[in-house]
Protein backbone atom coordinates (compact mmCIF):
# COMPACT_ATOMS: atom_id res chain seq x y z
CA UNK A 1 0.00 0.00 0.00
CA UNK A 2 0.83 3.65 -0.63
CA UNK A 3 2.80 4.90 2.01
CA UNK A 4 1.90 8.44 1.12
CA UNK A 5 -1.64 7.54 3.37
CA UNK A 6 -2.11 9.54 6.15
CA UNK A 7 -0.91 8.92 9.51
CA UNK A 8 -2.98 6.88 11.61
CA UNK A 9 -5.31 4.91 8.57
CA UNK A 10 -2.29 3.12 6.53
CA UNK A 11 -3.10 -0.74 8.12
CA UNK A 12 -7.04 -0.24 7.94
CA UNK A 13 -6.71 1.25 4.70
CA UNK A 14 -4.38 -1.43 3.41
CA UNK A 15 -5.45 -4.15 0.53
CA UNK A 16 -4.68 -7.36 -1.05
CA UNK A 17 -7.23 -6.98 -3.61
CA UNK A 18 -5.07 -7.04 -7.44
CA UNK A 19 -7.46 -4.11 -8.42
CA UNK A 20 -7.32 -1.79 -5.92
CA UNK A 21 -3.25 -2.05 -5.81
CA UNK A 22 -3.23 -1.38 -9.57
CA UNK A 23 -6.06 1.71 -8.99
CA UNK A 24 -3.12 2.97 -6.32
CA UNK A 25 -0.62 2.64 -8.35
CA UNK A 26 -2.38 4.28 -11.45
CA UNK A 27 -3.61 7.38 -8.87
CA UNK A 28 0.37 7.68 -7.08
CA UNK A 29 2.68 6.40 -9.36
CA UNK A 30 5.76 7.72 -7.65
CA UNK A 31 5.29 6.35 -4.04
CA UNK A 32 6.81 3.85 -2.24
CA UNK A 33 5.03 0.31 -1.03
CA UNK A 34 4.59 -0.56 2.24
CA UNK A 35 3.68 -3.88 3.42
CA UNK A 36 2.44 -4.47 6.81
CA UNK A 37 2.80 -8.20 8.27
CA UNK A 38 -0.61 -10.31 8.88
CA UNK A 39 -2.10 -13.23 10.71
CA UNK A 40 0.21 -15.36 7.81
CA UNK A 41 4.08 -13.43 7.24
CA UNK A 42 6.10 -12.00 9.17
CA UNK A 43 9.28 -9.52 8.73
CA UNK A 44 12.90 -9.67 9.93
CA UNK A 45 14.73 -6.56 8.51
CA UNK A 46 17.95 -5.70 9.72
CA UNK A 47 20.84 -3.03 8.98
CA UNK A 48 23.67 -5.11 9.70
CA UNK A 49 23.06 -8.32 7.91
CA UNK A 50 26.67 -9.18 8.41
CA UNK A 51 26.91 -8.70 12.14
CA UNK A 52 23.45 -10.83 12.94
CA UNK A 53 24.79 -13.51 10.89
CA UNK A 54 27.73 -13.13 13.34
CA UNK A 55 25.31 -13.58 16.33
CA UNK A 56 23.68 -16.68 14.58
CA UNK A 57 26.69 -18.25 12.99
CA UNK A 58 26.29 -21.37 15.45
CA UNK A 59 22.80 -21.89 13.83
CA UNK A 60 21.48 -24.12 10.80
CA UNK A 61 22.16 -21.40 7.46
CA UNK A 62 19.09 -22.88 6.11
CA UNK A 63 17.18 -20.18 8.88
CA UNK A 64 17.73 -17.64 5.91
CA UNK A 65 16.51 -19.68 3.20
CA UNK A 66 13.55 -17.74 2.65
CA UNK A 67 12.51 -14.23 0.46
CA UNK A 68 14.50 -11.29 1.07
CA UNK A 69 14.18 -7.88 0.35
CA UNK A 70 17.48 -6.07 0.01
CA UNK A 71 17.31 -2.58 0.29
CA UNK A 72 20.26 -1.91 -2.32
CA UNK A 73 22.40 -0.38 0.39
CA UNK A 74 24.85 -2.26 1.92
CA UNK A 75 24.51 -4.59 4.73
CA UNK A 76 20.70 -4.02 5.05
CA UNK A 77 17.80 -6.65 3.96
CA UNK A 78 14.32 -7.54 5.14
CA UNK A 79 13.69 -11.62 5.36
CA UNK A 80 9.98 -12.71 5.17
CA UNK A 81 8.44 -15.76 7.07
CA UNK A 82 5.27 -17.89 8.04
CA UNK A 83 3.61 -16.62 11.18
CA UNK A 84 3.50 -19.50 13.93
CA UNK A 85 2.13 -18.94 17.24
CA UNK A 86 5.38 -18.04 18.87
CA UNK A 87 6.16 -15.33 16.18
CA UNK A 88 2.53 -13.78 17.69
CA UNK A 89 3.53 -14.36 21.10
CA UNK A 90 7.00 -12.81 20.56
CA UNK A 91 5.63 -9.82 19.11
CA UNK A 92 7.69 -6.58 17.87
CA UNK A 93 10.72 -6.59 18.96
CA UNK A 94 13.41 -3.44 18.33
CA UNK A 95 17.02 -3.75 18.73
CA UNK A 96 18.36 -0.39 18.70
CA UNK A 97 22.00 0.56 19.11
CA UNK A 98 23.11 4.63 20.15
CA UNK A 99 24.57 6.34 17.81
CA UNK A 100 24.26 3.70 15.35
CA UNK A 101 21.49 2.05 13.38
CA UNK A 102 19.22 -0.83 14.39
CA UNK A 103 20.66 -4.19 14.65
CA UNK A 104 17.44 -5.83 13.85
CA UNK A 105 14.00 -5.31 13.94
CA UNK A 106 11.35 -7.84 14.17
CA UNK A 107 8.01 -6.87 12.55
CA UNK A 108 4.96 -9.41 13.52
CA UNK A 109 2.15 -6.45 14.04
CA UNK A 110 0.53 -3.22 13.14
CA UNK A 111 3.75 -2.16 11.62
CA UNK A 112 5.53 -1.26 8.06
CA UNK A 113 8.23 -2.72 5.58
CA UNK A 114 9.35 -1.02 2.67
CA UNK A 115 8.32 -3.08 -0.41
CA UNK A 116 10.16 -4.30 -3.94
CA UNK A 117 10.23 -1.41 -6.19
CA UNK A 118 10.37 1.36 -4.10
CA UNK A 119 13.40 3.67 -3.97
CA UNK A 120 15.63 4.88 -1.04
CA UNK A 121 16.45 9.11 -0.69
CA UNK A 122 19.64 8.32 -0.01
CA UNK A 123 22.05 8.08 -3.29
CA UNK A 124 24.38 5.18 -4.01
CA UNK A 125 27.75 7.13 -4.50
CA UNK A 126 29.19 4.67 -7.02
CA UNK A 127 25.62 5.17 -9.64
CA UNK A 128 24.65 8.58 -8.46
CA UNK A 129 21.18 6.86 -8.76
CA UNK A 130 18.70 5.80 -6.15
CA UNK A 131 18.87 2.94 -3.98
CA UNK A 132 16.27 -0.12 -4.96
CA UNK A 133 15.03 -2.12 -2.85
CA UNK A 134 14.46 -5.64 -4.68
CA UNK A 135 13.49 -9.07 -3.99
CA UNK A 136 15.35 -12.31 -4.19
CA UNK A 137 11.64 -14.59 -4.46
CA UNK A 138 12.08 -17.96 -2.51
CA UNK A 139 9.77 -20.49 -0.74
CA UNK A 140 8.73 -18.64 2.44
CA UNK A 141 8.33 -21.07 5.24
CA UNK A 142 7.56 -20.70 8.90
CA UNK A 143 10.10 -18.36 10.88
CA UNK A 144 12.96 -20.99 12.67
CA UNK A 145 12.35 -21.15 16.59
CA UNK A 146 15.90 -21.33 16.53
CA UNK A 147 16.09 -17.73 14.68
CA UNK A 148 13.06 -16.51 17.01
CA UNK A 149 14.69 -17.00 19.90
CA UNK A 150 17.71 -15.81 19.16
CA UNK A 151 16.32 -12.50 18.62
CA UNK A 152 14.69 -12.82 22.04
CA UNK A 153 17.77 -13.52 23.74
CA UNK A 154 19.59 -10.69 21.51
CA UNK A 155 16.69 -7.94 22.22
CA UNK A 156 16.93 -9.32 26.47
CA UNK A 157 12.93 -11.09 25.78
CA UNK A 158 11.94 -14.37 27.18
CA UNK A 159 12.54 -17.05 24.98
CA UNK A 160 9.43 -17.42 22.08
CA UNK A 161 8.92 -20.94 22.83
CA UNK A 162 9.10 -21.09 26.81
CA UNK A 163 5.58 -22.41 28.08
CA UNK A 164 3.22 -19.49 29.20
CA UNK A 165 -0.02 -20.27 31.17
CA UNK A 166 -2.96 -18.24 31.40
CA UNK A 167 -3.79 -17.19 35.38
CA UNK A 168 -7.21 -18.82 36.28
CA UNK A 169 -9.37 -15.38 36.08
CA UNK A 170 -7.91 -15.39 32.63
CA UNK A 171 -8.91 -18.87 32.00
CA UNK A 172 -12.42 -18.29 32.97
CA UNK A 173 -12.90 -15.07 30.95
CA UNK A 174 -11.85 -16.86 27.41
CA UNK A 175 -13.90 -19.66 28.56
CA UNK A 176 -16.76 -17.42 28.89
CA UNK A 177 -15.86 -16.00 24.96
CA UNK A 178 -15.58 -19.26 23.59
CA UNK A 179 -18.51 -20.33 24.70
CA UNK A 180 -20.32 -16.66 23.14
CA UNK A 181 -18.61 -18.09 19.72
CA UNK A 182 -20.15 -20.93 20.05
CA UNK A 183 -23.40 -20.00 20.72
CA UNK A 184 -23.60 -17.66 17.77
CA UNK A 185 -21.74 -19.64 15.91
CA UNK A 186 -18.33 -17.54 15.02
CA UNK A 187 -16.36 -18.93 13.25
CA UNK A 188 -12.28 -18.92 14.54
CA UNK A 189 -9.08 -20.01 12.99
CA UNK A 190 -6.65 -20.39 15.73
CA UNK A 191 -6.48 -21.03 19.82
CA UNK A 192 -6.04 -17.89 22.62
CA UNK A 193 -2.53 -16.90 22.42
CA UNK A 194 -0.62 -13.96 24.48
CA UNK A 195 0.68 -10.53 23.51
CA UNK A 196 2.54 -8.52 26.09
CA UNK A 197 -0.28 -8.56 29.22
CA UNK A 198 -3.86 -9.69 26.87
CA UNK A 199 -4.98 -12.62 25.09
CA UNK A 200 -5.78 -12.97 21.61
CA UNK A 201 -7.98 -14.92 19.51
CA UNK A 202 -8.29 -14.52 15.84
CA UNK A 203 -12.20 -14.81 14.38
CA UNK A 204 -14.18 -14.71 10.99
CA UNK A 205 -15.69 -11.57 10.51
CA UNK A 206 -19.09 -11.92 10.77
CA UNK A 207 -20.32 -9.09 8.90
CA UNK A 208 -17.71 -9.78 6.10
CA UNK A 209 -20.68 -9.69 3.39
CA UNK A 210 -22.04 -6.22 4.77
CA UNK A 211 -18.61 -4.48 4.23
CA UNK A 212 -18.37 -2.45 1.13
CA UNK A 213 -14.55 -2.27 0.84
CA UNK A 214 -13.76 -6.16 2.32
CA UNK A 215 -10.24 -4.86 2.82
CA UNK A 216 -11.13 -2.92 5.74
CA UNK A 217 -13.81 -5.25 7.58
CA UNK A 218 -11.28 -5.95 10.64
CA UNK A 219 -10.30 -4.64 13.66
CA UNK A 220 -6.49 -5.10 13.89
CA UNK A 221 -6.80 -4.25 9.74
CA UNK A 222 -4.14 -7.28 9.09
CA UNK A 223 -6.63 -9.22 6.63
CA UNK A 224 -9.70 -8.60 4.89
CA UNK A 225 -11.34 -11.66 6.67
CA UNK A 226 -10.40 -11.90 10.24
CA UNK A 227 -11.09 -9.97 13.48
CA UNK A 228 -9.33 -10.48 16.76
CA UNK A 229 -10.92 -11.19 19.96
CA UNK A 230 -9.40 -10.21 22.95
Amino acid sequence: MPLGLTEGDHFDASATDLEQLELWNRDCPNVNVGIAPDENFCFFETDSETEVKVLCADLDPEIWNTTRFPSGRPDRACYVFRQTMRTRKAGNLTKTRKGMDNLFEFKQFRVLVVGPGSTHPKVNPLTNEHYVYRADWRTIPAMPDALLNRACEIYGAPSATEQHKMDPETTRQTALLDKFLETYEVATSGDWFPKGKQWFRQIVCPWLAEHENTNQGTSSGSSPHTCWLR
